[in-house]
């Protein structure tokens, strides 16, 4: 595999607020908690790097490919004091919705959010600025659907901006000695500050796709709870200064962040089933009463996610570049951007149509137990009055309406496997594969994110095969949460 970089693919780290500078508290919806294994990481890799000699393929710098949902500013909620430049200069208004769920999504306020997010994770901001230090090191960050709002040229001019400021901050204080348990070496020969940022950070608009290597993107866009209508151009048709959310985003937004708030631990919880019984079951008033208060949120989540969706963008202008004066236009043919649009637009009608289903019964099991706690309280009461046969029938709706809730509270479990990225990959591979004007475009590998399902693959030299396993996988070599290596 002859490339100018070796390649280091990360996915989904959500990073939201982390540590308070001020107070030194975690943030109760902060998700990643491994800034110092994620500077570690990279410390590795760069020591290797710097041990290869000659014709080693480890002496190649590494590019750093972060594969959506690097932040997760839905899950930001903290808001800038009343007298903040982004009320008074930039026109935001400080809404009483924006009070109760934090900032929108326009730009002004994502480019807060993120300098929010940099406060709470120093040392991670710290890793990428040390790991750019290295000569010819790349990053590149593609947008998922928690961070859409990369698609804001400010929000990257930020990325860039904090990279480069923490990096400084670093070396100052390293040169000071002031840093003593840093994780990063210091010498003195590397550079006080980084120069060409914009060059060595990159935000490919859609997917990274380097050509006989590999095709990257998040994944969202072929689940239709997460799907953008322009992923492109993911703004409100009427309000082009906002990002639109899908109906997975709206429910993190405007309820999820709410659980978190309760119980910290929900999301990193699987399957979905595994929360919703323990918090039913282990604190059904709390539980109970945070759905109750939250109805009419609940109900625009469930209407929005269940109405069929039409797209307003028609596809000739999905597949255009990422903007009107990007001069970079995205890489592939039109007729293969065009199929894979066509590809999320089948993923996500099917994906829709099966969730929907789960969803109302996910729906009924939460009201089925609800009577059933309710009919358990009658039937003490009627135990203690002595009023037997009352107390059996509501023991026996008990009993149905506790089998009844358990049965379609497993539907949770199926919204999350609808969309098999693996099954992704091979329809995937058959639009690269296809000849078009003489050309092909096949790719070994695909890289995707998104689904959070933990697990490793090994994967071989594709220019060296060997054969497949039981699985469809083939066996060799080094794992990877996120690489799948296509048979078709």
């Amino acid at each position: 595999m002859r490339t100018t970089h070796n390649y280091l693919f990360l996915s989904d780290l959500h990073l939201s607020e982390g540590v308070n500078p001020h107070t030194g508290k975690l943030d109760r919806n902060e998700d990643f908690f491994y800034d110092l294994e994620f500077a570690q990481l990279l410390v590795y890799h760069v020591n290797e790097w710097k041990k290869a000699k000659g014709d080693d393929p480890m002496a190649r710098p590494w590019k750093l490919c972060i594969n959506g949902d690097i932040w997760d500013f839905l899950q930001v909620v903290s808001l800038p004091p009343d007298d903040h430049p982004i009320f008074t200069k930039y026109g935001v208004e400080l809404t009483d919705n924006k009070r109760e769920y934090g900032l929108g999504t326009s730009e002004p306020e994502t480019m807060w959010k993120l300098r929010r997010i940099a406060e709470g994770h120093p040392i991670f901001f710290q890793a990428l600025g040390w790991f750019l230090a290295h000569e010819g090191f790349e990053v590149i960050l593609l947008k998922g659907n928690h961070d859409t709002e990369l698609y804001w040229q400010g929000v990257q001019e930020v990325t860039r901006h904090v990279i480069g400021e923490q990096y400084a901050t670093w070396y100052k204080k390293m040169y000071e000695g002031a840093l003593p348990d840093s994780p990063f070496a210091f010498r003195t020969n590397m550079p006080p500050k980084l120069e060409h940022l914009a060059q060595r950070i990159q935000f490919p608009p859609w997917f990274y796709y380097e050509p006989g290597l590999f095709y990257a993107e998040h994944g969202n866009q072929y689940d239709a709870a997460n799907a953008y209508r322009n992923f492109l151009h993911p703004t409100v048709p009427d309000r082009p200064d906002l990002i639109e959310l899908p109906s997975g985003s709206f429910f993190v937004r405007y309820f999820f962040n709410k659980i978190e708030i309760l119980h910290p631990f929900a999301d990193n919880l699987r399957p979905l089933t595994r929360y919703v019984n323990w918090a039913l079951n282990s604190e059904p008033l709390d539980t109970l009463q945070l759905v109750f208060r939250n109805p009419r949120t609940l109900w625009k989540f469930f209407t929005s996610f269940t109405a069929k969706q039409v797209r307003q963008a028609t596809l000739k202008q999905a597949v255009q570049p990422a903007g009107k004066d990007d001069k970079t236009p995205l890489p592939l043919e039109e007729e293969r951007r065009t199929a894979l649009h066509t590809l999320h637009d089948l993923y996500q009608a099917e994906g829709q149509s099966n969730s929907r289903r789960s969803l109302w019964q996910t729906a009924l099991g939460v009201v089925a137990r609800t009577l059933a706690m309710v009919m358990a309280l009658l039937g003490i009461r009627f135990f203690v009055l002595a009023s037997y046969a009352f107390f059996a029938v509501a023991a026996v709706g008990v009993l149905i309406c506790y089998f009844i809730a358990a049965y379609l509270s497993r539907k949770l479990n199926d919204v999350e496997n609808y969309v098999s990225l693996w099954n992704v990959s091979q329809n995937v591979q058959r639009v690269l594969n296809n000849e078009i004007a003489g050309q092909r475009a096949a790719v070994p590998f695909h890289i995707f994110g998104h689904d959070h399902h933990a697990t490793f693959e090994e994967l071989h030299d594709p220019h060296n095969p060997q054969p497949p396993s039981a699985n469809g996988m083939s066996t060799q070599a080094v794992g990877s949460p996120a690489l799948a290596k296509p048979t078709g």
